[in-house]
């Protein structure tokens, strides 16, 4: 998964590109979620 963020821009000035790349997103979040609960993660270690 960092691989990716590290190599990919997520956010493509191609409008496709970036749709695609957001369902990507989207849908390893959802797998994710299914694994593991990431609501008490929070950014700066506040809530």
């Amino acid at each position: 998964m960092a691989t990716f963020f590290d190599a990919v821009l997520v956010n493509a000035e191609d409008t496709e590109v970036r749709e695609r790349r957001y369902a990507l997103v989207r849908d390893a979040a959802a797998t994710l979620s299914r694994v593991a609960d990431f609501t008490a993660i929070t950014q700066g270690g506040t809530r």
